[in-house]
Order: structure tokens, then C-alpha cells, then sequence
């Protein structure tokens, strides 16, 4: 099983709008999970606290200090279903970035 993963973090304040705040980094990553790793990472959630690590995982890219909304270019880069990504970013009532 192949995880597409995105992580980030700001040090903007709550109620900074999305245009003046600035990603201390953002993550783009690779996770694969393998015979008992696969099993137990679909037997549990982040929501009910840690998920099981991957078998394997590698960063694409580590990108630090940019503006909030190219998170969402990059994400257009690597997820794979343009169908989920579109309705994410209508739920955040963003525009698709165009992809390449």
C-alpha cells in the first residue's frame, strides 16, 4: 500500500488569512506499507493516535519558508486522484492549481 503524505506547519497566529501566512516547512513524502505493516496501518487511524510506521518512506521534498497557498500547487503535484484533490480544494474554496 503506497501513502502520498503531505506535512506542514506555520508559526502564524490563529486568524492570519491564508495569503500572509508562511510555512515554516512542508513536506511532500512516500510511504509504502508491506505484509504486517499494511495490515496494521489499515486496522488503525491517526485519529485514535499514532498510526503504524511504514515499511518504507522517503521525502520528495522538503520545502521551507513559502507562502500558505502553495501548499496547494504542490499538493496538485502529488496526489494521484485529481478527482479528491478537486474537491478538497472546492471545500477550501480554492481555485485547482494547474498541474503540468
Amino acid at each position: 500500500m503506497i501513502g502520498r503524505c503531505i506535512h506542514l506547519d506555520t508559526y502564524a497566529p490563529p486568524g492570519t488569512s491564508q495569503g500572509a501566512a508562511r510555512l515554516a516547512h512542508l513536506d511532500l513524502a512516500i510511504n509504502v506499507y508491506r505484509g504486517v505493516d499494511r495490515a496494521a496501518r489499515i486496522g488503525n487511524t491517526l485519529q485514535h493516535g499514532k498510526a503504524q510506521d511504514a515499511t518504507y518512506r522517503t521525502h520528495l521534498y522538503r520545502i521551507e519558508d513559502v507562502p500558505f497557498p502553495a501548499l496547494f500547487a504542490f499538493a496538485a503535484l502529488l496526489l494521484k486522484s485529481k478527482t479528491l484533490l478537486g474537491e478538497w480544494l472546492g471545500d477550501l474554496g480554492q481555485p485547482q492549481p494547474p498541474t503540468a
